[in-house]
C-alpha cells in the first residue's frame, strides 16, 4: 500500500459502499469493499487498511462475531474498528463495544458527523476532508419537490441523529417536522396534534412501530393519518408486514434524502387529495340535505294553493253549468286540467329528487308482491285501456322496497300510457337469474315504440319523444327508473322498434353492499295518485 490512507468498509449493501467512496475517494482516502465477513477478514489480512467500517447486520457472520474473530488474530487485531449499523439502542451500542469497536456510526448517514468521526482515525488534512464535504453540498441536486401547503410531519424514532436527519429532510421541502422518541409519546402526539403524516421507525423498545401502527388504525380519528414506514428491517417479509398493518409506503434504511423527500411529498399530496374529496363530499351532503328539505316544503307549500285551485274550479264549473256558455265551460275545464297536470309535475319532480339520495337499509322484498301493487294503483289505466299484464316467475331481493316498488310502477305506467291505438296493449313482465348474484327484470310491450338512436335520451329528464297531448306526462318517469336502479349497483337499458314494441331491461344485484352511510334522508313513499 502507499502512503494513501485506506478505508476498508465491510457491508452487504452495495448503497453504503457507494456513499463511503463518494464521501472519502474526494479527499484522498482509498476505499476498499467486502460483501461479507471472511472476504473482509482476508483483505484486512493482505492490506492491512488503516480503519475499518464494519456493517453488524450481515447474514452468515454478523457483525458482532466478526469483530471477536478479528481481535482474536494478532495481525489485524489492533485495525481500529467502527461500527457502521442501523442498530441505534444503547444496548447494541454497547455491545459493539464490548465486541471490539472502538467507535459507532449510524445509518442513515449523516455527513457531517460521518467525515468528523473519520477524520479522528486517520491522519488526514482536515481542510482536505471539509472540502470533500463542501463538495458534496455543492454537488447536491436541487429538490424537484413542490407542496402547495405546510404540513405537520411527526419523526418517530428512538435514534436522535435520524430524528436530525429526517427533520432536515422535512423543513428542506417546507414541511414543519415534530419528533417523538418512543412509541407512547408518539401516540400522545397524535392525539394532540393530529398530525399530516407520521415517519415510523419500527425497532424501538418497549412498543415497537408495529403496535403504534395497531393503535393507530383502531382509532377512528387517527386511522386514516397516513404513515411511512422507515426501518432497516428490508426482508420482504417485513416490507409487506408493514403495508398490511396499514402504513402507505414503506423505506429502508440506508435510504437517500431526495428519494425520502419525493415519497413524503407524494404521501402529502395524495392526502391533499383525499382532504379536499372529503370536504366536497361533505359540502355536497350538506347541500342535498337542505333541497330535500326545501323540496318537501315546495311541494307541500305550491300543491296547497293547486289542489284549491282544482277544487274551486269544479265547484264553479258544477255549479254555473247550465248558467255560462260552452266557451266559459271550456276554460274552466282546461284550468282543472292545468291544475292536475302541475300537481303530477310536483309529484315526480319530487320523487325523482328523493330518488337521487341514497337508499334505505336493504330488506327482503318480494319483485312478484310489488307488481301486483303497482297494478293495483294502475288498475284505474289498466282497465280503461283494456291492458293486458303478464308476470313471470319473479325473485325476491335485497332492495330498497319503497323505490324498487316506484321502479316498478313507472316502468308499467310508462308502458300503458305509451300503447299502440289500434292494438290491445299487452305487457310482459319477466325475470332471469345472471349466474348466481344477479337478476335481470324485463318489462316488453307492444305499444308505439321508438328509435334505437334515442334509448339513452329518453332517460334524461324532461325528455319527451311524442306528442304530450296525445301521450301526457312530465318526462321524469324513466329518469326516476334509471336514479333508483343506479343507486343500488345496477344498470337500465333500452330498446325499441318504433310502431312496434318498446323494452326495458332492468340488471340488479340479489344482495346489496352492506354500507351503513347508505341511507336515505327521506324515503317516505312518493307513488302518485292513480
Amino acid at each position: 500500500m502507499n502512503n494513501q490512507p485506506c478505508v476498508l468498509i465491510i457491508d452487504d449493501n452495495a448503497m453504503n459502499v457507494d456513499i463511503t467512496q463518494e464521501l472519502l475517494e474526494p479527499a484522498g482516502i482509498s476505499v476498499l469493499a467486502a460483501e461479507n465477513a471472511v472476504r473482509g477478514i482476508s483483505i484486512m489480512q493482505d492490506y492491512k487498511p488503516d480503519l475499518v467500517l464494519l456493517d453488524l447486520l450481515m447474514p452468515h457472520l454478523n457483525g458482532f462475531e466478526t469483530a471477536l474473530v478479528i481481535k482474536t488474530d494478532p495481525e489485524i487485531q489492533n485495525i481500529p474498528l467502527i461500527a457502521f449499523t442501523a442498530l441505534a439502542t444503547p444496548e447494541d451500542r454497547e455491545k459493539a463495544l464490548e465486541a471490539g469497536c472502538q467507535d459507532v456510526i449510524l445509518k442513515p448517514i449523516n455527513t457531517e458527523t460521518f467525515l468528523s468521526t473519520i477524520k479522528s482515525y486517520l491522519k488526514v488534512d482536515f481542510n482536505v476532508l471539509e472540502s470533500s464535504l463542501d463538495k458534496v453540498k455543492s454537488e447536491a441536486t436541487p429538490l424537484p419537490f413542490s407542496i402547495e401547503r405546510s404540513h405537520t410531519i411527526l419523526i418517530v424514532d428512538d435514534n436522535p441523529m435520524n430524528v436530525d436527519i429526517l427533520k432536515e429532510a422535512t423543513t428542506a421541502i417546507g414541511q414543519n417536522a415534530l419528533s417523538a422518541y418512543n412509541g407512547q409519546e408518539a401516540l400522545h402526539q397524535i392525539q394532540e396534534i393530529k398530525p399530516d403524516l407520521i415517519l415510523l421507525d419500527i425497532m424501538m423498545p418497549e412498543m415497537n412501530g408495529y403496535t403504534v401502527m395497531d393503535i393507530l388504525k383502531s382509532q377512528p380519528d387517527t386511522a386514516n393519518i397516513p404513515v411511512i414506514i422507515i426501518s432497516a428491517l428490508d426482508r420482504i417479509e417485513d416490507r409487506v408486514q408493514g403495508l398490511l398493518k396499514g402504513s402507505q409506503d414503506y423505506i429502508t434504511k440506508p435510504f437517500e434524502l431526495t428519494e425520502v423527500q419525493a415519497r413524503i411529498s407524494a404521501a402529502l399530496r395524495t392526502k391533499d387529495l383525499q382532504d379536499q374529496l372529503i370536504k366536497e363530499r361533505n359540502e355536497l351532503a350538506a347541500v342535498n340535505q337542505e333541497l330535500s328539505h326545501f323540496t318537501t316544503i315546495a311541494s307541500h307549500d305550491l300543491q296547497v294553493p293547486l289542489r284549491k285551485i282544482g277544487i274551486f274550479a269544479q265547484q264553479i264549473q258544477c255549479s254555473t253549468y247550465s248558467q255560462i256558455g260552452e266557451e266559459d265551460q271550456d276554460l274552466l275545464s282546461r284550468i282543472i286540467k292545468s291544475t292536475n297536470k302541475m300537481q303530477n309535475m310536483i309529484w315526480d319532480l319530487l320523487a325523482l329528487s328523493r330518488a337521487r339520495y341514497k337508499r334505505k337499509e336493504p330488506v327482503l322484498v318480494n319483485l312478484y308482491t310489488l307488481i301486483k301493487e303497482a297494478l293495483y294503483d294502475l288498475q284505474d289505466h289498466i282497465q280503461k285501456n283494456n291492458a293486458q299484464i303478464i308476470i313471470g316467475d319473479m325473485p325476491t331481493i335485497e332492495a330498497d322496497e319503497t323505490q324498487i316498488r316506484q321502479l316498478i310502477y313507472n316502468l308499467l305506467s310508462n308502458a300503458i300510457l305509451f300503447h299502440h291505438p289500434e292494438r290491445v296493449p299487452v305487457i310482459e313482465v319477466t325475470s332471469t337469474l345472471i349466474g348466481n348474484e344477479w337478476i335481470q327484470l324485463t318489462v316488453e310491450d307492444n305499444g308505439i315504440g321508438f328509435e334505437e338512436k334515442y334509448a339513452e335520451r329518453i332517460f334524461q329528464p324532461f325528455e319527451q319523444l311524442h306528442g304530450v297531448s296525445q301521450y301526457p306526462g312530465s318526462g321524469i318517469g324513466l329518469t326516476i327508473c334509471q336514479k333508483v336502479v343506479e343507486r343500488h349497483g345496477g344498470t337500465i337499458t333500452a330498446k325499441g322498434i318504433p310502431g312496434q314494441s318498446a323494452m326495458f331491461i332492468v340488471q340488479l344485484p340479489l344482495k346489496q353492499a352492506n354500507n351503513k352511510q347508505d341511507t336515505l334522508i327521506d324515503s317516505t313513499p312518493f307513488l302518485r295518485a292513480g
